[in-house]
Parts: structure tokens; sequence; C-alpha cells
């Protein structure tokens, strides 16, 4: 914008010190009658939220909703939708589900727009929304499969049929075990290789480390290592890169964790193609004295367009997919005022991350790794977009 039209006065009035709060759209009783009857008469029921209820005291409230509802409630946040490495082989269970309740959570591509081959074909499915255009979306992709619909708050939703009676028929307890052991797969354990270190290895090992941290906060970045993260690191509090899936705003978001809970251990992830993004922030933690810990999972290339193109083209037209072998994310970090760290074995990765904390620096542990694909637990995955 023009400077002198930057800095004119506007002419409006002061604005208020504090904005009115709409309050949310209640659900109608019949509404939440009609969901809780449609639970409680379904064999095998699944509730899919969306993000809104991924965080903070809505998250913690979903096994207790869970409980009430006697049905499995799983939280969706991940661009990649049935395809989420934290979700284990969740895909296969929504396949087999006679009812599913989209609480919050959009029918687009990260669910397969609720085609058959997704949902199944004999599967009922209710949707409620705050938005009245995401209940018209479902009103066109599922038809007469649409067995309910509302367009409420969704947390208010979710509260109102945690809080009604209802009977569920019959014992879930199998149902509700298979879908819990489900989200839990992970496969067999990374085989060791003399090439270099397992992005899984790597995770896990750093999983290990958070169990152990004061107050964790993981922060997990997108591509490929992303969800090697997401699949094998786990902390109470866990900030991803959310539905957009943009990635290279770890920093950023780790960064400001630590502003906002100087005393918990932030933990990012990120791959060296995402680190490149904005690791000059590294400058911001300096000054900041935000001392997170930034582990670099290092395969040497843009991963997630090395897999799209070798399984589009072939391996012979890879194309401005590789990253330079002698760039020292640590070193760079290091020379901002931070601490820096190479790790070639994955051996070293526990002394590093130690010697990290000790440091009390914005620190960043240069990984070494293999480059793999993205993890894929469901033998079944149609439909659901992994990139």
């Amino acid at each position: 914008l023009p400077f002198d039209l930057m800095t004119r006065e506007s002419g409006v009035d002061a604005l208020p010190q504090q904005i009115p709060k709409t309050p949310p759209v209640e659900p109608g009783s019949a509404a939440v009658e009609s969901i809780v009857n449609l639970i409680g008469q379904a064999h095998r029921p699944l509730v899919l939220v969306g993000p809104s209820l991924c965080r903070g005291a809505s998250k913690a409230s979903l096994r207790l909703s869970s409980k009430a509802l006697s049905a499995p409630i799983v939280p969706m946040e991940s661009p990649r939708g049935l395809r989420d490495p934290s979700l284990g082989a969740i895909a296969e269970v929504v396949a087999e589900s006679d009812l599913i309740v989209l609480l919050g959570k959009r029918l687009d591509f990260t669910t397969g727009f609720g085609r058959e081959n997704v949902f199944g074909k004999a599967a009922r499915v209710v949707v409620v929304d705050a938005d009245v255009e995401m209940v018209r979306r479902a009103e066109r992709l599922l038809g007469d499969r649409l067995v309910a619909r509302c367009v409420a708050d969704v947390s208010a939703t979710l509260n109102a049929l945690t809080s009604a009676t209802h009977t569920p028929r019959g014992d879930r307890g199998a149902w509700m075990e298979r879908v819990a052991a489900t989200s839990l797969e992970r496969g067999a354990p990374a085989s060791p290789t003399t090439s270099g270190i397992h992005p899984r290895a790597l995770c896990e090992m750093v999983d290990a480390f958070l169990r152990n941290a004061q107050s964790p906060v993981l922060v997990c970045d997108g591509g490929e290592f992303g969800q090697w993260a997401q699949a094998y690191c786990n902390a109470p509090t866990r900030i991803i890169n959310g539905m957009s899936g943009a990635i290279g705003g770890g920093i950023c978001y780790a960064i400001a964790a630590k502003i906002a809970r100087p005393e918990s251990t932030v933990v990012l992830l990120m791959g060296d193609g995402t680190a490149g993004f904005h690791l000059s922030e590294f400058d911001t933690a300096v000054r900041e004295q935000a001392a997170v810990v930034a582990v670099v999972g290092n395969d040497l290339r843009w991963n997630a367009e090395h897999v799209i193109q070798q399984r589009t083209y072939g391996e012979d037209r890879l194309l401005g997919c590789s990253l330079s072998a002698t760039a020292r994310y640590d070193a760079a970090v290091a020379a901002l005022g931070g601490f820096g760290a190479l790790v070639e074995r994955l051996d070293e990765l526990a002394p590093a991350l130690e010697a990290a904390i000790d440091s009390q620096q914005p620190a960043c542990i240069n990984v070494q790794m293999e480059g793999h694909p993205a993890p894929v637990f469901a033998r079944n995955q149609v439909g659901a977009s992994a990139h």
C-alpha cells in the first residue's frame, strides 16, 4: 500500500477493548435425540471429529464422550486424512463401520468424500458442522446415505451427546478394542541398515527422550519425515502443520510454544527441505531466549516430491528433488548464536539431545538419515490422499 495511505487517519472511532463473543449455535434437542438413537442402534459406530476438537479442553473430553456414547471417537487433524500415520490402520475400521458420525470433520479429500469404497456401502452417515455449506456438501455427496444432519457448534453438540441418556445396542467392547488397536498399528520394527539411520529408529529415540522430558511439547512439521514423526513420537501437547498441509512453519510454532510455556521442553521434528523455509527464525529464537530443540531429519532431498515423481514417472525421471550433501543446518544455527550438533550414527542422537537441553540455547540437531516414503499402515487405503 502507498505509505501516505497507510499513515493517514482512518476516521474510525477507537476500537473496543473487548470484542464481544458470539454465542455458539446449540444443537436442537430433536437433533441430539436423533443422533443419540442412531448411535445407540448401530453395531459398529464410529465418530470422526475435526481439528477444532483435537486440542485443548476439547481433546481431553473425547475419552469421556467415547465412554458415554459407547462409541469410538477418532480425532482427525492431518491433511493426509485416513492415511495419517498417527492413526495407524484406521482406514480399515472406517470401511467396516455401519454408522459414521462426522462431528466437525468435513467430507473432503481426507475422507475420500465419503465414497462407498472408503466408508463402506452399508454405512449410514451423520454430519454435524457449524458451516451450513459443509452440511449441504454432504447432502449432495451422500444422498440417502446421510441419515441425519445438524448445523450447530460441534463442541456444544459433543457435550449434548455426551450428556444425553441412551442405551447402546449390545456390547460394543470388542469393537471399541478393535478400533483402539487399529489406531495403534505401526507394523514391524525398523530393520537395522548399514547405510544410515532409519527415520523410524530416529523418531523412536526422540520419543523415548520426550517421555522423560519436563512438560514436553511436540511440534511436527509436514513432508515425509513429518509423517514418521507423527507416527512414532508422542507428547501430551502436539502441534502439527494442520489441514492446509503447508510445510516450513514448524520453527515458528516451536518458538511460540516455548515463549508461551517457558518451563516446557519443546521439540520440533522437520525435514531438511522444510528447514530451509524459515531457518533464519533461529535468530528470533536466540533473541527471545526460546530454547527449542529442532531435530532435522536430513535425507538430502525433497522426499515428498521424490516419492511422487518416482511413483508417477519412474526412477530415471526424477527432477529437482535433491538437496545439498554439504548443507550444515546445525552449523547455521550455531552461527546465529544457538547450539548445533551433527549426528551421523544413531548412538550419537541421545547424547546430542541431552547436550542441546544442557546448552539452554535454541538448538538444531542435524541427523543424517535414510530417505523413506511416509509410513502407511492400513492394507486398504483407497480414496484417502497421501499428499
